[in-house]
């Protein structure tokens, strides 16, 4: 889906930026559904906790990265280099964690909530450039642009250390492991 993605959100042509568009609320239904299944089933696993955000991951990232090519936008590269790393750290955290053996904790609310805020303007930046391209006025849109999007950089990097806050046990025993004599 973020290939697909990529290469239709470079497109000037507002077909092909609607199927980009189509391509993100299907990513996100698809992990949604996946998610409340495997809550519902309790079929909750190390890896669902680990490998569910690492697909999200993927895709965000590769979303932001492929919206932030796209001049009109004006998206930072300082704010998705930050969303870069916020996310590598806490998918690495989880490594460590699952990796030493400590308790992994699943994602918290206000993760979910980064999550949904970047779904939402990853469809907001895909319809803005479809509408644009479709010769509407979106000069309001693209004004808007830059600052929601450091605003979501913003609650991103808050929704990570609120993360690896709720994790510090986990990460002082696995620290400590290494540190015992055999």
């Amino acid at each position: 889906m973020t290939l697909l993605f990529a290469v239709c959100v470079i497109s000037k042509d507002p077909i092909v930026l609607g199927v980009a568009a189509i391509t993100a609320i299907i990513s996100l239904l698809t992990d949604f559904f996946d998610g409340y299944l495997a809550r519902k089933r309790g079929l909750v696993s190390a890896f669902g906790i680990c490998g569910d955000p690492i697909a999200d991951k993927i895709f965000v990232l590769g979303a932001f990265i492929s919206l932030a090519a796209r001049q009109e936008l004006a998206l930072s590269h300082i704010a998705t280099v930050v969303l870069v790393i916020r996310e590598f750290s806490i998918t690495g955290l989880r490594v460590v964690l699952l990796v030493s053996g400590a308790r992994l904790l699943p994602s918290e609310k206000f993760g979910k909530m980064k999550t949904a805020i970047q779904f939402f303007l990853i469809l907001l930046f895909t319809g803005t450039l479809a509408l644009l391209y479709a010769g509407w006025q979106v000069t309001v849109f693209l004004r808007a642009a830059p600052i929601l999007y450091w605003l979501m950089t913003i609650v991103a990097v808050a929704s990570g250390m609120s993360y690896l806050w709720g994790q510090r046990r986990g990460l002082v025993e696995s620290w400590m492991q290494g540190r015992r004599p055999s």
